[in-house]
């Protein structure tokens, strides 16, 4: 079996961010203390936690670098948070870079709770969100690194396709695959359909 893909929903306004994925064959991956959740990496934690493991782990969560990508291409909310309502796209890429740890998110109800100090739970913490997230049906590529440490914030992919929004244009479509086509002949661009995208009702509207 191969590589799973997954997928980077984004926008089509700055075509330099985009082309470089496509060129370079890379995803940026953010420090942690850019993330849009303000509840990211929240934990709460008994007494009987030394209180150095504690510091220990939110200092490696500041030197952690995350990428983010979805598992699904066809949720309407993520086209519509993250593509540029429907005006960007959506990378399938399959991840080939062996220097990042892959962690698939769980949605719960409450925040992660440390009880003792016997494992390294950076990853328990950084896998956990809000159920409220739930449809971003995320997994996440992380990398930490030592304070001082250089570390390229990159993610090397391998990009399969490119799928464009419903609302991009025709003339913009046919820009893009022959745009794409003269960089990399093997990746294919196609445009997704209404009927294809989960908007949440049973059955979409043609």
């Amino acid at each position: 079996m191969g590589s799973p893909h997954f997928y980077k929903y984004r926008s089509l306004k700055d075509y330099r961010r985009f082309l470089d994925i496509i060129v370079y064959k890379r995803l940026y991956a953010s420090k942690y203390f850019e993330l849009n959740d303000p509840m990211e990496g929240v934990f709460c934690y008994s007494q009987d936690v030394p209180r150095s493991y504690i510091d220990s782990l939110r200092s490696d969560k500041r030197n952690t670098l995350i990428c983010s990508l979805s598992q699904n291409c066809d949720n309407g909310l993520m086209w519509s948070f993250y593509a540029d309502e429907h005006k960007g796209c959506c990378i399938e890429v399959e991840v080939t870079s062996k220097k990042w740890e892959e962690i698939t998110v769980e949605y719960k109800h409450n925040v992660f709770s440390i009880n003792d100090s016997t494992s390294n739970l950076l990853t328990d913490v950084l896998g956990r969100k809000s159920v409220q997230w739930q449809h971003e049906q995320e997994v996440r590529f992380i990398r930490t690194f030592q304070s001082g440490q250089r570390v390229t914030p990159y993610v090397s992919v391998k990009v399969h396709r490119i799928l464009l929004g419903v609302k991009v244009e025709n003339k913009d479509v046919t820009f893009l695959k022959k745009l794409v086509g003269l960089i990399d002949p093997n990746i294919c661009v196609e445009q997704i359909r209404r009927d294809e995208v989960n908007f949440g009702y049973n059955s979409n509207r043609k």
